[in-house]
């Protein structure tokens, strides 16, 4: 979850460096992710343990919190609704107000629309892109992206340190 988070800031912040603050107070829009879960094959066999559920919310929102624009929940069944009212009074008041349930038919909505570029989303979340996951070339992509981000700069630069000399004057 953590590699996954920060490789997706890490590629945003390529896309939109010229844009970031240095410690904002609200992350902008243009530096917030949206967040599709697609519950397609979810069942209470394959469904992560209680704990590991409340673990996930844990870090989302105390390390991510300003960093969720809007996470949508994508066909999740109705053994989901059950695990939900479990965990939704754990869910900070701020992170649930960006928590959508997409209706069945969300595919023909325009809520996709309003949010993605549909060629750049895949067929099964309701794009027009065809991108069948490979894990490998996943792989490959990943570790490529870690290459260019361990030599690019940081993107905010560390403070310069203070010389002993110049705290003595």
């Amino acid at each position: 979850l953590v590699y996954t988070m920060e490789s997706a800031i890490g590629m945003k912040a390529k896309e939109d460096k010229n844009l970031m603050d240095v410690a904002p107070v609200t992350t902008p829009a243009s530096e917030q992710l949206i967040v599709l879960l697609d519950f397609t094959g979810y069942t209470l066999r394959n469904a992560p343990p209680f704990k590991t559920s409340l673990e996930t919310l844990k870090i989302l929102q105390d390390y991510y919190c300003e960093r969720l624009g809007e996470a949508m929940l994508l066909n999740p069944p109705s053994v989901f609704r059950v695990l939900w009212k479990l965990i939704r009074p754990f869910i900070d008041k701020r992170t649930l107000r960006k928590i959508s349930f997409l209706p069945r038919n969300f595919k023909e909505c325009d809520i996709l629309k309003e949010r993605f570029n549909l060629d750049d989303l895949d067929t099964a979340l309701g794009g027009r892109g065809d991108f069948p996951y490979d894990h490998d070339k996943y792989g490959a992509m990943m570790k490529a992206e870690d290459e260019v981000r361990k030599n690019r700069p940081p993107l905010i630069p560390p403070r310069p340190s203070t010389s002993s000399a110049e705290e003595d004057s």
